[in-house]
């Protein structure tokens, strides 16, 4: 792990099929990932890099020494740039290059909309069902508009959202 401003970290890790996964951490979560191989790190250094090693040495020599700036942009992609020193007159160019990261997203903790009993469900859209159609019998005997109950108005005003998996009986 190669710490980063504002509490970000980097980590390389080479994967079993020849690929360089590069992993963004902010407060030690996970929070993007990019996996590139030889081809895009050579696309990505405009051919300075061939091969994932050659990517990786040079990201580490990069956060290891102080002449580089790499930084995390507001987008939450890595932007990295370096002088590179050249000629006789020792000219310097600043290189850089963009690396855009892809959101983690776990699967396993997906938030589901699907009631976690079916039978159940079914059991209170047929009384929900039963209730409308005994309302709707006799609403002509009823006055056009009447006020709210308060007890059913505080219950509203005051009461808790439902919760996630929360039973809609409860509800």
């Amino acid at each position: 792990m190669y710490p980063l401003r504002d509490n970000y970290c980097l980590q390389l890790v080479h994967d079993s099929s020849q690929c360089l996964n590069i992993e963004l951490h902010h407060h030690g979560i996970l929070t993007r990932i990019v996996s590139l191989n030889n081809y895009q790190c050579s696309t990505l250094t405009h051919s300075l890099c061939e091969t994932i090693d050659e990517f990786d040495v040079l990201i580490i020599d990069l956060l290891e020494t102080s002449i580089s700036n790499i930084s995390v942009t507001v987008d939450e992609n890595l932007e990295i740039s370096f002088p590179v020193r050249f000629g006789s007159r020792n000219y310097e160019k600043l290189w850089s290059f963009r690396i855009e990261l892809r959101l983690v997203t776990n699967t396993t903790d997906e938030i589901s909309l699907d009631p976690s009993d079916w039978n159940d469900l079914r059991l209170l859209g047929h009384k929900i069902m039963d209730n409308m159609i005994d309302y709707m019998r006799d609403v002509r005997l009823r006055p056009t508009w009447r006020p709210l109950p308060l007890t059913i108005k505080q219950s509203i005003l005051n009461g808790d959202l439902p919760l996630q998996g929360q039973s809609p009986w409860q509800v």
